[in-house]
């Protein structure tokens, strides 16, 4: 089956509806039900919480518009639409599309353990990480090799509804346990002793991996997106989503954790040790278990299938090959490099510094997907310049929106982004 870009016609989402869908799974995944309770945890509870929405509506709504403008406007994946707006800019589309291929290759694992531990739950106990992983990488390929509309689209129609309806059930649960007052006192009463330096950058952080930013997924997306479509519209409604099920999320675990005398600052082993524990001593623990990891399930395969399209998306337009094709050697590719993960997570078995899971989360969430995002901004506000960028984002009547929306391209977000980037190199010491 050739694709779009060979055929000469680029494909196109179904519905306004499928699209925001489509968006919202691929922004909806285990950094929402997974890394946010954990690190809303760590972070204090409310004060995480706050800075995250102000993060969210400061940096990663306008960032968001900013990509998929760049992807609608220029109806290309990264590494074209980038040279698009400069012919030199190409390499932060290749920054993309690394980006996005290295959180693949870990992100297979987990949604491999995903599976394992539900079909452990249901008596089907086999600890294979490589064999889960395989199973995993061939799912999210099989939908991707069905194509825009008919694989991704429909697909997200159904998964993401019921991602929500499954996690609405388990909040109703959970918040009927003893320890729900003490979870929502932690959740949404101010603690301001816990805003520190470290807390805001774990905020930071969060958002842009949460919301796929810097990966090329929301240009690749926005790509297939038909003119008449309000960008701001869905600019603002994918976050909500997002931010919602995040805030959800954490509603349905933390009442769980406090019932049950766990810490909610447990950190990266709360879905996967404490969680499986707090449903054991529940009643009709075992099918709320099994519930929750088919949720986080359909989460992490929505953000997985949108990973994948941006890379293959890209093959296309590059080499010109066809889709069945793409999708296999991009999946064979991430399958390999995704094994040294499989056998290192909690492991030091090469005597490094870190894991193969943690150095490919730190070149790509922390390195590359922060670096893209303030290129972004500055080619936006200095290169495409308003002339260009408000007609593509806004139309031509921006007004105020189309101000405020440069005013943060151009200030607040990119000092967040450079904030975050000279963390790194210990310019600025994170407390």
């Amino acid at each position: 089956m050739k694709d779009i870009q060979v055929s000469g016609k680029r494909a196109q989402w179904g519905s306004s509806f499928g699209f925001i869908m489509a968006s919202v799974g691929a922004a909806v995944g285990m950094g929402n039900i997974w890394g946010f309770p954990y690190k809303l945890g760590q972070g204090g509870g409310f004060v995480f919480l706050a800075l995250y929405l102000i993060i969210v509506l400061i940096a990663g709504v306008p960032i968001l518009l900013a990509e998929l403008s760049i992807g609608r406007a220029t109806g290309l994946s990264p590494i074209l639409a980038y040279k698009r707006i400069h012919k030199k800019l190409g390499f932060v589309g290749v920054f993309n599309l690394l980006a996005c291929f290295l959180v693949l290759c870990y992100y297979s694992f987990f949604g491999g353990m995903l599976l394992q531990y539900m079909f452990s739950e249901l008596g089907f106990y086999t600890d294979a990480p490589v064999l889960w992983h395989l199973v995993f990488i061939t799912m999210t390929a099989v939908i991707v090799m069905a194509g825009v509309e008919k694989g991704i689209e429909k697909s997200a129609v159904i998964m993401v509804p019921a991602l929500i309806l499954i996690l609405v059930f388990i909040t109703i649960v959970t918040c009927s346990l003893p320890g729900a007052k003490r979870a929502f006192s932690f959740l949404f009463k101010p603690d301001f002793s816990k805003l520190n330096i470290k807390t805001l950058s774990m905020a930071l952080t969060q958002v842009f991996f949460s919301l796929s930013l810097g990966q090329g997924c929301m240009i690749t997306y926005g790509s297939y997106l038909g003119k008449k479509e309000s960008l701001v519209k869905s600019a603002l409604l994918i976050p909500l989503f997002d931010t919602g099920t995040a805030v959800l999320a954490a509603m349905a675990i933390m009442p769980a954790v406090f019932s049950y005398g766990m810490s909610p600052a447990t950190g990266p082993s709360l879905m996967f040790d404490i969680v499986p524990k707090v449903f054991s001593g529940m009643q009709g623990g075992r099918l709320l278990a099994v519930l929750f990891y088919f949720l986080v399930f359909l989460a992490a395969i929505t953000s997985a299938v949108s990973m994948l399209e941006t890379l293959v998306s890209a093959v296309i337009e590059k080499g010109r090959v066809a889709r069945r094709k793409a999708v296999g050697i991009i999946s064979f590719l991430i399958a390999l490099c995704g094994i040294p993960v499989c056998l290192s997570f909690g492991k030091n078995i090469w005597n490094l510094p870190m894991d193969f899971f943690e150095l490919y989360e730190f070149i790509s969430q922390y390195v590359l997907m922060t670096v893209c995002s303030l290129i972004t901004c500055l080619a936006v506000v200095y290169i495409w310049k308003p002339k260009k960028a408000l007609p593509a984002a806004l139309g031509q009547n921006s007004g105020v929106v189309g101000r405020l929306w440069f005013f943060l391209l151009k200030t607040v977000t990119p000092a967040l982004l450079l904030y975050v980037i000279l963390s790194l190199f210990k310019f600025v010491k994170a407390a």
